[in-house]
């Protein structure tokens, strides 16, 4: 991180472990209550897995079958609009079955608790990686890191809704780490994490793909084919045809059904052009991300990337994933987490650039916690969260365009190191 002088660090510390504060005695006044534990998203999770172990897995993606088992879990508390859907892909579902278990055998705050103790552990992993690399060695810089990411509302309501946004930003952040060191099967098995979230998927496999990594490809696909294998012998062969053919029915029952509720591109559209706009849809919005990650695909394979070139070239493909990504909830905003540290990291730490960098990253948990504050989570909130998503991309991007053009610069005619 840049050179921020000492008193301001001190100051914006102090802010963030206030924040960060606030939002845990937030936490443990509402979810001490187990009642509470069953209206966050932990419950859409556990609908998913109850219908497995009751033998009606072929039924996972069926709207009528998702709300009867959802009311069995919750008594006389309902979602708005009667159900909150399971809508992740079928190996993602068998993959958290021994949580259905818990839940089962001990009760859903059992499972939501022992969710949150990976969660924390995830968090503290989160930090400790992207701290070492934002800001090497300790000091008050770290020290700075540290409490921006606990005071980023994402964060917290990550941990407050059970949800898996964490799980996904160490997915993308071991991703990138396990590339740089040509650790195939491990990058491939992050791969295989993020496809929990199928739609951020094109553009990192489009990175991939244009820095020649195919024994990682190889390694995800052996990965695919076995995941596949297993849940259609658990599910049967037929549920990934359900799940397609269940993906518009359920949208309708994900954080309201609308995307209002959500910070990307699609969102952006409708708020600009109304519902009718393009790319309203779910599946027109995946087409661009899709459509997208062919375009950045051309432009990273102009030149072998050099060890700076990298970490914007995967700062870039995260940040476009999660601003194109079809469904994009607050809660996945902690995935900005990632391409926000990895592009800080390319400027020399005493440049103007990291300061100004610097500045702006912190700005992030401070903006949001002010809004919801402020308004509570409506038109406010999403309007800075979009503004600040917006600007976050056309940095990030702007960095590895300027990168390629340093590297070919340097390198003349002759061919760029790897």
């Amino acid at each position: 991180m840049g050179p921020v002088p000492g008193r301001p660090i001190r100051v914006l510390i102090l802010l963030h472990i206030a924040i960060a504060a606030g939002f845990a005695l937030l936490w443990v006044l509402q979810l001490s209550d187990p009642r509470k534990i069953l209206v966050t998203d932990f419950t859409a999770f556990f609908t998913g897995w109850s219908l497995i172990l009751d033998g009606r897995g072929a039924e996972l993606y069926d709207v009528v079958a998702q709300r009867v088992a959802q009311h069995a879990i919750m008594g006389d508390v309902r979602f708005p609009g009667g159900l909150l859907a399971f809508l992740h892909p079928p190996t993602a579902a068998v993959a958290g079955l021994p949580l259905g278990f818990l839940a089962v055998r001990f009760g859903e705050p059992a499972a939501f608790w022992a969710w949150t103790a990976v969660n924390l552990v995830l968090l503290w992993d989160l930090v400790r990686q992207l701290g070492r690399r934002v800001a090497p060695g300790a000091g008050l810089r770290r020290t700075l890191f540290t409490t921006s990411v606990l005071a980023f509302f994402p964060v917290f309501l990550t941990l407050w809704q059970g949800q898996v946004a964490l799980l996904l930003a160490v997915a993308f952040l071991r991703l990138y780490l396990a590339t740089r060191a040509n650790r195939h099967a491990s990058a491939a098995g992050w791969l295989m994490v993020i496809s929990i979230k199928p739609y951020l998927l094109p553009i990192p496999l489009a990175l991939l793909i244009s820095f020649r990594r195919y024994r990682t490809l190889a390694f995800a696909a052996a990965f695919g084919a076995i995941a596949v294998v297993i849940t259609a012998a658990i599910l049967g062969p037929g549920i990934f045809a359900s799940y397609v053919r269940g993906l518009g029915s359920l949208q309708a029952h994900i954080g309201n059904g609308t995307p209002a509720k959500m910070i990307n591109l699609r969102a952006l559209v409708v708020r600009l052009a109304g519902e009718d706009g393009w790319p309203s849809s779910a599946m027109t919005a995946f087409a661009v991300s899709v459509a997208a990650a062919v375009a950045l695909a051309v432009f990273w394979s102009r030149r072998r990337p050099s060890e700076a070139r990298m970490a914007n070239a995967f700062a870039s493909a995260f940040a476009a994933a999660i601003w194109l990504s079809p469904h994009l909830f607050i809660h996945d905003l902690a995935l900005w987490v990632v391409p926000l540290s990895l592009a800080a990291t390319t400027s020399p730490p005493q440049s103007p650039a990291a300061a100004g960098y610097e500045r702006f990253a912190v700005a992030w948990p401070i903006a949001l916690a002010a809004t919801f504050a402020i308004n509570g989570l409506p038109r406010l909130f999403f309007e800075t969260a979009t503004l600040l998503s917006v600007a976050s991309l056309a940095t990030i991007l702007g960095a590895d365009i300027l990168q390629q053009r340093t590297d070919e610069h340097r390198a003349g005619s002759g061919p760029a190191a790897t």
